[in-house]
């Protein structure tokens, strides 16, 4: 499933479903244990998923609302948030080595980007605490410089721009197993990001399909 964030500009869902991983707890246990992952996917996730549906049930709002003022309001576009980060969190990571090569497109464009490199300019990011709390790391593009850069956002707030993949910077996210250690969070899951998945979706925004 390709997860497209803009299209829910123009029309919101009636109702949304928990996605399917692409893997087994087992098969990710040395990076994400398999009681985290549980925690995270099926109890987390899929309470967003709960309570954007339940909103949906009653007021069946159809459009998405960028300045919210009640309180439905507010609540929908969390919980849409909330469920939408995680799906697209899901698919930026993988444990099969198959999928730990990027094409020589993003390859290129990863260089040209990043003179430190990727890995250091996101331990930098975490370093250097931009995320007050809890909140998200994007690898997005930038239409205009043509280049990739790195973006946060807080809380559940989505990224209204091209993005290849993000990482879940809520401490329910890394602390059953890292407890507070953000770096080796970071570096563990750097060494599975799904790099075909990121090449797919540049290719999508590339070629104009995204």
């Amino acid at each position: 499933m390709h997860i497209n964030l803009f299209r829910y500009r123009e029309s919101l869902p009636s109702a949304v479903q928990l996605p399917r991983l692409e893997y087994s707890y087992a098969d990710m246990s040395d990076i994400m244990s398999e009681e985290m992952l549980d925690i995270h996917y099926s109890k987390l996730h899929q309470n967003y998923i709960n309570q954007y549906n339940k909103i949906q049930a009653q007021k069946k709002m159809t459009q998405l609302v960028y300045n919210p003022q009640t309180e439905e309001e507010i609540l929908l576009l969390f919980f849409l948030g909330g469920h939408l980060n995680h799906s697209l969190f899901w698919q930026s990571f993988h444990p099969s080595s198959s999928k730990h090569t990027p094409s020589k497109r993003l390859s290129t464009l990863l260089s040209n980007s990043f003179s430190e490199g990727l890995l250091n300019s996101i331990l930098n990011v975490v370093t250097s605490n931009k995320i007050r709390g809890s909140g998200w790391i994007w690898l997005a593009y930038n239409e205009s410089t043509e280049l990739l850069y790195l973006d946060i956002t807080m809380n559940q707030d989505m990224l209204s721009v091209p993005v290849l993949l993000n990482i879940d910077m809520w401490e329910h996210a890394y602390f059953i197993q890292y407890k507070v250690d953000k770096i080796d969070y970071i570096n563990k899951l750097y060494s599975i990001i799904n790099w075909e998945n990121a090449s797919n979706r540049l290719d999508k925004i590339l070629d104009g399909e995204e």
